[in-house]
């Protein structure tokens, strides 16, 4: 029987394989006692250091080799270590300056040299194992001995680095939660004062633009937006008027990704982000926290006469349900009136939802008793 295109005489594996894959595992299962053994007695030295390279390259998840590693290179019993190039009191107190500009000088070099392999060591295991929190972590950790150790300028630019290799990681996996996480987390260090301090809400608005123009089914990057927004509007001191021409615009871009693929649920909820944002009352959060309540009400009514014009091609897509739903009874609360005296459609759109969507069904029985709608 064949599962995803392939059949299964191509899945099974020939003795061959078999044998191979039990050398594999034999290997593994050696090299690990021999990591046991050694950092049993403390010694964290290059013959540990090698033994985690090549534990990691077999599998990456293994969290006691990853800290083993970490050890080895504080430890300074490694030919690959970590130093501060900071002076320390022995060498300011020493009268042999060009001695002390010298162990500085050296202490940097080992400690870039160290961070840029190090980081250089993990891109391959990335590549092959794009969702292991322990690779990224490690990267995090490295990026955080740059700046902790090295002048500012070249942490800097170790940092500035990392986010263009994110970039180009992105561009291969599109949709990958962790890069995403992890890009704003190099994104929030780029911002510290100790690197300036500038603002990257704007490029990194334009950059979820571009990844989106790439795939519109990206809920990584309308996330993303999503965070940023906030951060935007204020960098930009854009008053009522320009903050509600910007809400417009967001819809519009949104309205026209959801007119191409309305069966999209990463679409749906960028929307209703959007649409929360208009019912908001923080003014921290909100896009434009001075609408009134009957501007909010045209605003959301104006969408929901939007996604009613998708039911003419659109008959079985439960998001447009649920969504004529949902923002309907966010007009009720706005205007505190009641569901059920208002909207006459609620029980089609209801009976549609619980049809369409088997899986939830105890969520929309429980509204629909709510509701007082048989």
């Amino acid at each position: 029987m064949a599962s995803h295109g392939v059949s299964k005489s191509v899945r099974d594996k020939t003795e061959q394989q078999k044998e191979a894959e039990r050398e594999k595992i034999q290997k593994y299962r050696s090299l690990e006692d021999e990591f046991r053994q050694l950092t049993s007695q403390g010694e964290f030295d290059d013959s540990i250091f090698q033994l985690t390279t090549k534990l990691l390259r077999i599998n990456p998840e293994y969290y006691t080799v990853w800290n083993a590693r970490r050890r080895c290179l504080l430890s300074g019993k490694s030919s690959k270590f970590l130093s501060s190039p900071k002076p320390t009191s022995e060498t300011i107190e020493s009268k042999d300056s060009s001695a002390t500009n010298a162990d500085q000088q050296g202490a940097t070099a080992m400690t870039i040299d160290t961070v840029k392999s190090e980081l250089m060591f993990t891109v391959p295991l990335l590549m092959e194992h794009p969702k292991c929190y322990w690779i990224w972590n490690y990267r995090m950790w490295m990026l955080d001995q740059a700046t902790n150790l090295l002048p500012t300028s070249i942490s800097k630019t170790v940092w500035v680095e990392e986010l263009a290799l994110i970039s180009k990681m992105l561009s291969r996996d599109e949709r990958n939660y962790h890069a995403w996480a992890y890009r704003r987390f190099v994104v929030s260090q780029l911002e510290l004062p100790l690197f300036g301090g500038e603002s990257m809400a704007e490029s990194e608005f334009e950059y979820t633009t571009k990844r989106l123009q790439s795939n519109f089914s990206n809920f990584s990057a309308w996330h993303n937006r999503s965070e940023l927004i906030p951060k935007l509007v204020k960098l930009r001191s854009l008053d009522t008027t320009a903050r509600k021409e910007f809400l417009d615009a967001e819809f519009e871009y949104i309205n026209g990704a959801i007119n191409l693929s309305p069966e999209d649920q990463s679409l749906w909820y960028y929307h209703q982000f959007l649409v929360a944002n208009i019912t908001t009352t923080d003014t921290a959060t909100s896009i434009v926290p001075d609408l009134s309540t009957a501007d909010r009400v045209a605003d959301i009514q104006r969408e929901i006469e939007g996604i009613k014009d998708l039911l003419e091609d659109y008959t079985d897509v439960n998001w447009i349900y649920v969504s004529l739903l949902e923002y309907s009874l966010a007009i009720c609360r706005l205007e505190k009136q009641s569901p059920k005296e208002n909207l006459t459609e609620l029980p089609q759109w209801l009976g549609k939802i619980k049809e369409l969507d088997h899986l939830q069904a105890g969520r929309w029985n429980e509204l629909a008793a709510e509701l007082q709608i048989s």
